[in-house]
């Protein structure tokens, strides 16, 4: 597969066992086909019988070295300036979050999460046996309790995959390149050793002196056969014992606990959202102002 032309592969099935072995070989997967129009559909196109999925394998995917400038993430000026502003959390309520992170997309254009996959992420994390544990990290407004981002990313042995984010409140603060910043530091400091961002978008080139890069496949390959066995680090425990740069939430008395609430069906978005959460079928045109994939 490491000579398989283009920067996509395609599957049928997505099942537990398959997932598991795909995320743990470094790729990742989109329960969406693109259309030549610019729209996706999840489940839509067929291939003898059976629904078309993709798997995103750039020929060249943007890698962040971690031990490369380990030092500079804490240099970020907004960072410095207003990291007294926020708390920071792993894992307050992964499933509830990556649902609102569903929604938050599907609001602004479109998403590939679905129900199923985040049910699934959240029965590989909660298996002790799977050496895939996913992450979410939680940036938290001191002074409101409010959670202003959320970023998302799994970790196997010393490599770790950023997959999606969702930015709640904009503002002078920056909180989505924050909490960012945040993050690539405890990584760092926790001896990660690569942070996979996929395909490189021009709003990624600030990240090369962070010691980002595109790099061969075959290169990033033999990266995470290395470090996929590592012994890995317990970002969540560094994370929630004052680790990071930014403080841990004292008490889940001290922010505002997340109700997602999905539509219902009415309107055009509350009926795609309700295919989407039956595992159905829908058809969007995605609209993507942030990291990729969303």
């Amino acid at each position: 597969l490491l000579d398989a032309p283009g920067d996509t592969l395609f599957g049928t099935t997505w099942d537990r066992p398959f997932v598991e072995e795909l995320l743990v070989q470094g790729l990742f997967f989109l329960p969406y086909f693109f259309m030549d129009d610019g729209s996706f559909r999840v489940g839509e196109l067929q291939y003898e019988g059976q629904a078309i999925f993709a798997m995103p394998f750039p020929e060249n995917p943007y890698v962040i070295d971690l031990k490369r400038c380990p030092d500079r993430w804490a240099k970020c000026k907004k960072l410095r300036k207003f990291r007294s502003q926020f708390w920071l959390s792993c894992n307050l309520d992964f499933h509830s979050h990556l649902l609102m992170c569903m929604q938050y997309h599907h609001e602004r254009g479109g998403t590939w999460i679905t129900r199923r996959m985040a049910d699934m992420f959240m029965e590989i994390h909660q298996d002790p046996s799977s050496p895939i544990k996913f992450m979410c990290f939680e940036l938290w407004d001191r002074n409101t309790g409010e959670l202003t981002a959320g970023t998302f990313g799994l970790q196997i042995g010393k490599y770790f995959m950023d997959f999606s984010m969702m930015t709640l409140v904009r503002d002078h603060r920056a909180c989505g390149a924050i909490l960012t910043k945040t993050v690539g530091d405890l990584l760092a400091r926790a001896g990660m050793e690569i942070w996979w961002w996929g395909w490189k978008l021009e709003y990624m080139q600030e990240y090369d002196r962070y010691g980002g890069g595109s790099i061969p496949r075959t290169k990033y390959y033999d990266q995470v056969q290395r470090l996929k066995d590592a012994p890995a680090p317990d970002l969540h425990a560094l994370a929630c014992e004052g680790s990071a740069l930014i403080d841990s939430v004292p008490s889940t008395s001290c922010v505002r606990p997340v109700t997602v609430t999905l539509k219902d069906g009415s309107g055009p978005r509350g009926e795609m959202l309700a295919e989407m959460m039956r595992g159905k079928s829908i058809l969007a045109r995605p609209k993507y102002d942030e990291r990729w994939p969303p």
